[in-house]
């Protein structure tokens, strides 16, 4: 993340002094920041960022109260200044190089992403910005942004574009009735600190279980834990007078506190309100123990390694997670050594940037500085160099995989059917990139089904109608005129069947009825970012309403593999989806000719994650999960429970996999768009199979 310069005046020099405890802070928030995203260990270790937080709202309180006390007023040209030389030059030399590597390794969109992403890290908006992609279901499963870091320090910025006005404004109206003392500077800053902390803090609270994704990012919902530091700051005249014994019981007391949150907290713990308590309260207790004299027996954050770690935090902060995207976007499959490389890597790098870029620019350069910046780097990355041909060649060589291939389970009946299988053994086989449609440069959201991006016919979306139900109501394709009807009901998954319902029924009138998010299955369930869905419930009456009033003659139902992790209530997530689906095939039945529920495409690689400059299609292959495996069996269970005659449920898993091996593409077309969702195209070519199946099923 980042720090801050000191400022030494003889009236304040104790406590604005060097603090090698907080540098030690710091190089524990941000390996554990880093260990967590490198090696998903420890669980906790993104808590790293909410001690930076308080870290950084102790230091800049504490600056802006000091110039205060000894001029009587706060420069907003000088603290901008000074935040601009400390933040942004390092920042940007980091989004530049990461928008050019992009640029070279990646798809056109997803460099148009990351190139976006980067504007908006310039512009301290990257927490809005993720939060607004993430929460938008349409890209909600995209690739993994090499600046997705970049979060934290708008939040950080944003934060101080506004404090250092709120604390002027409250001491110039004090100063009004009252001269304004250090002590009531301080009184005035810890009420201001304290009302806004416990607003952010309430509205955390209620965000983190209406809104966890939006919360997670939002500045609103984080302030508090910058407070918090802040209110450490306003007390350090108090903390100074601590005990010895005092000093050392607080700093244990935050450290146990700190690494508790470390190793306890996991994502599912309720984030950042009430869950962050725990570090962000153990960061708080830590710094206060060494205001005005350090605590005792901190060695393990002060010698001269933490200490250094501390000084390249930021530059290690910005860098880590570019290389670890770069790294895993080269190598799929990386093992130990090139786990190691990325660790070594984002070091060199934050070692250069910080003696090249941010000592020069922040607290002027020297000769000897620039000497510093090159020499360990440079024979660092030298030797990377050298190695990395082989590093490459022996990656990609151990990516090949021998698939296991099941045999054919469609009949001579099925023609079309086999007629795809044997694409994907043909595909699986591939060890260079044939050519693609469309072209891998432009995967992306946009190629998902038309229905859904130029229609919008998902409801419940941002871009539907305020009223989702609106939507079905011109979400009618195929011939209007033709007295064979069809009705297409789930979530987004069912409707990237569209196509090839339209492809395989070209004189059928096709009325779609799907909701983000909500499976067709008769059940409760949560959004992706953890909020609950009414609006799902009601849905599946009105759905059956519909489907009562249409009669038509073939239902066509599917849903994601996801809903079986969002589902509510209690009971294994397998025996409660059948249930609802059971629930569903009965309540539908009686008023359609026939019930088809058709298994969803497996979740994959995404695309735009694998496919590469230096990638072949084997990088991209992937295996069912424990999900999908869970959803056909809930699919398969639930349709039989059901016991209805007219009702039938189709496993389409050889459309997409050969055995357990899953390829991007099959007869050079992509097949999905994301990770779940299929392509327009693809789901035209299966069109002629799915009626095949569904004429003549097994």
């Amino acid at each position: 993340m980042n720090s801050v310069s000191p400022v030494a005046t003889t009236d304040v020099a104790k406590r604005s002094a060097f603090r090698r405890d907080i540098q030690g802070l710091r190089a524990l928030a941000v390996l554990i920041v880093f260990a967590d995203h490198l090696l998903g260990w420890p669980i906790g270790g993104f808590v790293g960022v909410d001690i930076f937080f308080v870290i950084s709202g102790f230091l800049i309180t504490g600056l802006l109260l000091r110039e205060h006390d000894r001029t009587g007023h706060i420069s907003f040209r000088g603290f901008y200044l000074h935040r601009a030389r400390r933040i942004l030059p390092a920042a940007t030399v980091t989004l530049a190089i990461t928008v050019v590597f992009a640029w070279a390794l990646f798809t056109f969109d997803r460099f148009t992403r990351v190139g976006l992403d980067a504007l908006a890290g310039l512009l301290f908006v990257s927490n809005w910005r993720f939060a607004a992609v993430g929460t938008d279901y349409f890209q909600a499963d995209g690739p993994i942004s090499p600046l997705r870091h970049y979060w934290s320090l708008s939040v950080e910025e944003q934060f101080y574009f506004v404090w250092p006005w709120l604390l002027l404004a409250a001491l110039v109206v004090v100063a009004r009735f009252a001269k304004v003392t250090p002590r009531r500077s301080r009184i005035v800053a810890g009420s201001i600190i304290v009302t806004l902390s416990a607003a952010s803090f309430g509205w955390a609270l209620f965000q983190s279980v209406d809104a966890p994704l939006s919360a997670y990012f939002s500045t609103f919902t984080r302030a508090w834990e910058l407070g918090i530091g802040a209110i450490v700051a306003v007390s350090a005249s108090r903390l100074e007078r601590l005990h010895p014994a005092s000093r050392s019981a607080l700093a244990y007391t935050g450290i146990a506190l700190m690494l508790a949150g470390v190793f306890l907290i996991s994502p599912a713990t309720i984030w950042p309100a009430p869950g962050a308590l725990l570090p962000v309260i153990g960061a708080a207790l830590f710094i206060a123990a060494g205001t005005g004299t350090q605590a005792r027996g901190l060695w393990m954050f002060t010698n001269p390694v933490a200490v250094f770690t501390g000084n390249v935090s930021y530059s290690l902060y910005l860098w880590h997670f570019p290389v670890i995207v770069f790294a895993s976007a080269l190598f799929p499959d990386r093992g130990r050594i090139i786990t190691a490389l990325i660790f070594v890597v984002a070091c060199a790098l934050a070692i250069a940037q910080y003696y090249a870029v941010e000592l020069p620019i922040w607290k002027g350069g020297s000769r000897k500085g620039y000497e510093k910046a090159i020499r360990l780097p440079a024979a660092i990355l030298g030797g990377i160099a050298l190695v990395a041909p082989v590093l490459v060649a022996s990656a990609s060589a151990g990516n090949t995989p021998v698939p296991a291939l099941a045999p054919q389970v469609f009949t001579s009946s099925h023609p079309n059917a086999q007629t795809i299988e044997a694409q994907m053994r043909s595909a699986i086989e591939m060890t260079t990139w044939p050519e693609l449609t469309p072209s891998a440069s432009l995967i992306g959201p946009d190629l998902k089904v038309g229905a859904w991006v130029d229609d919008f016919c998902l409801a419940g979306e941002s871009t539907s109608e305020a009223d989702p139900k609106t939507t079905s109501a011109r979400c009618v394709y195929g011939d209007p005129s033709s007295s064979n009807t069809m009705v297409l009901a789930g979530d987004s998954v069912a409707l990237s069947y569209l196509p090839a319902l339209l492809q395989g029924f070209p004189t059928w009138r096709i009325h779609v009825l799907t909701m983000q998010q909500c499976p067709f299955a008769d059940v409760s369930v949560e959004k992706g970012d953890g909020s609950d869905h009414p609006a799902c419930n009601d849905w599946h009456q009105w759905v059956t309403s519909q489907v009562a009033a249409q009669r038509p003659d073939l239902v066509i139902l599917s849903q994601s593999e996801t809903a079986l992790h969002r589902l509510k209530g209690s009971g294994t997530p397998e025996t409660v989806m059948a249930s609802g689906v059971s629930r569903a095939v009965r309540d539908l039945a009686p008023w359609s000719g026939r019930v088809i529920v058709l298994s969803p495409p497996p979740n994959i690689k995404n695309i735009a994650d694998c496919y590469t400059a230096t990638s072949s299609p084997t990088d991209c292959i992937s295996a069912p999960s424990d999900d999908y495996a869970g959803t056909i069996t809930a699919l398969n269970q639930g349709v039989n429970d059901a016991d209805v005659p007219s009702s039938s449920f189709l496993d389409l898993t050889p459309l997409f996999c050969s055995g357990d091996v899953c390829p991007v593409f099959a007869d050079g077309k992509i097949m999905r768009a994301d990770t779940s969702h299929l392509t327009e195209n693809y789901s035209r070519h299966l069109g002629d199979a799915i009626h095949e199946l569904i004429q003549r099923p097994k």
